[in-house]
């Protein structure tokens, strides 16, 4: 028996040879059916090889997302728990297995895709280490990428929660300041919280370089945090550490860790980036769980979450009036609540402005301060001012998904499309499972490149994440429309007005933020002669 099964369209034997000879360079049997000559016993040597391989591949494709033999053996690999899946084209996998990361090879092996990510999943399978191919040394200096998990607790302390999730949201923050050091996002790492799997497979799955885990155990005033770096290609404990702490200092082990896991992936800084991670601490333990607590309300995403965070922001800045974070949380809050149309401009804007301002004054390189200023400019229409803003947010932290987020989504209302690209995917990267908002910003801007298939594709999978996320069916339904498949638009205005029978032209450009009022026009126009209804003659512009 072959130690890996591979599932594939026999149309897309020949783009897969190179596959197969790179696993059997590295001394894995691969078998692939269309060895065989067919006949009565085809079907049961198909089920006992698929029943025994330590490894089932499946290349997802134009033709095998059609294939009823894919679909089948992709079900058992699945359900035996060693399925690994790819793409050789642009593709959704069926129904039942887009849940499963599915690595890109698109163009491989003259594109390098992301063949790392499929042999760290096979060797995960066959428990053995399998190479990376052979690539061209890039110039310039190595970046190492590191995910840092969420911190185990023990069972009953579940309240706690925002004192462990704190600990990671700054360990992560301060980080993000070093040059040669991509560190995936805390949205990202929170997915595994709680998870089985081994902490070097998760940080294979995502492309890290090192995984960061650890504990935290509370006894009374005292607490003890264990922490250990993980190399994800061997397993090997690089690192590991225990602090034990009582409250009142327990905010000063962020720091220690800081400078140990950077002193343990051997960085070396760009000059001055050291500074950026002496950063001062909370007058009291206190002043800190309230703040984590707020930015603990602020990831739940919901609206009394986000009056929640506010009064705790709001009573941090009591606390600790001369520290940027308050100002700069508030300002995120309000920004939140205005964009999704939980509070009125005439309360958000001006909450925004000051909590803004007062942030920069404080710290004017601060990233946070700088995102903060972002969206209020975006808000207020001062789309230039906020371009500068979101430059220097990158510029004070470029490792900082939020701070490339921020830029990439000022570039598209500016019209630079292709530059909005280039920042969300390096914001995408660092955090590879984003959120919805983010997914929707995304395909947006690749809509409005006119990368229709791509915009499609992205859509797609926001409703897949969120079915009752609306920003996914309207963006569906205006690249059908523009793309010119009014057949496909017309299907997804009719599910948008099952969703929400109220739906009109007017709601899709409300607000309008781009720079060129041709842009949401030509939306306008597109969804109109799809079939959504308009509640004026006039597309409301702003």
């Amino acid at each position: 028996m072959a130690d890996i099964f591979l599932s594939y369209s026999s149309k897309d034997k020949a783009r897969l040879a190179p596959l197969v000879d790179e696993l059997r360079a590295r001394d894995r049997s691969v078998w692939w059916d269309r060895e065989l000559v067919a006949g009565p016993a085809f079907a049961d040597r198909i089920a006992e090889e698929l029943s025994k391989a330590e490894c089932v591949l499946v290349a997802w494709s134009e033709h095998s997302v059609a294939s009823h033999w894919c679909r089948d053996e992709a079900a058992v690999g699945l359900e035996r728990n060693v399925l690994v899946p790819f793409r050789i084209d642009n593709v959704l996998p069926p129904l039942g297995f887009r849940s499963s990361h599915t690595p890109d090879l698109a163009g491989w092996p003259n594109r390098e895709g992301e063949i790392g990510q499929l042999l760290a999943g096979v060797a995960e399978c066959l428990k053995v280490a399998i190479p990376v191919p052979h690539r061209a040394a890039k110039t310039g200096a190595t970046e190492k990428t590191l995910l840092i998990l969420p911190f185990r607790q023990p069972a009953g302390e579940a309240t706690d929660d925002y004192f462990a999730d704190g600990l990671i949201e700054d360990v992560t923050s301060e980080l993000s300041h070093i040059r040669q050091l991509q560190v995936i996002s805390r949205s990202t790492a929170f997915e595994f919280k709680d998870s089985p799997t081994p902490p070097d497979a998760i940080g294979r799955r995502l492309g890290a370089t090192a995984v960061l885990t650890g504990s935290i155990r509370r006894a009374g005033d005292r607490a003890r945090i264990s922490a250990a770096l993980v190399d994800t290609d061997s397993g090997m404990i690089i690192w590991s550490e225990t602090f034990n702490r009582t409250l009142e200092d327990v905010f000063a082990v962020q720091d220690e860790l800081t400078r140990e896991i950077v002193t343990a992936l051997d960085v070396e800084l760009v000059h001055g980036e050291q500074a950026r991670l002496d950063r001062s601490r909370f007058r009291s333990a206190e002043a800190g769980h309230i703040f984590y607590r707020g930015v603990f309300e602020v990831h739940r995403f919901e609206p009394e979450s986000m009056l929640h965070a506010r009064r705790l922001f709001s009573e941090f800045v009591e606390m600790e009036p001369d520290s940027v974070l308050g100002y700069a949380w508030l300002t995120t809050s309000w920004a939140a609540s205005l964009l999704v149309q939980w509070e009125a401009p005439e309360d958000a804007l001006p909450a925004m402005q000051e909590n803004a301002a007062k942030a920069l004054a404080i710290e004017p390189d601060n990233a946070a301060a700088l995102i903060g200023n972002v969206y209020f400019h975006v808000l207020t229409g001062n789309l230039d001012v906020a371009h500068d803003f979101a430059q220097r947010a990158v510029r004070s932290a470029p490792s900082s998904d939020e701070a490339l987020f921020a830029r990439g989504w000022v570039e598209m209302f500016l019209g630079r499309f292709d530059q909005s690209i280039v920042s969300l995917e390096k914001a995408l990267r660092l955090a590879p499972i984003p959120s919805a908002v983010r997914l929707g910003v995304a395909g947006t801007s690749y809509r409005n490149a006119l990368r229709f298939d791509k915009s499609i594709e992205i859509f797609r999978k926001l409703i897949e994440r969120e079915p009752q996320f609306l920003f996914g069916y309207t963006g569906l339904a205006s690249s059908f429309a523009l793309k010119g498949d009014m057949d496909g638009a017309r299907k997804i205005v009719d599910e948008v007005l099952r969703i929400d029978p109220q739906y009109t032209v007017e709601r899709f450009c409300t607000p309008d933020f781009y720079r060129d009022p041709a842009n949401m026009k030509g939306c306008a126009r597109a969804l109109a002669e799809a079939g959504m209804p308009r509640a004026s003659e006039q597309v409301t512009e702003r």
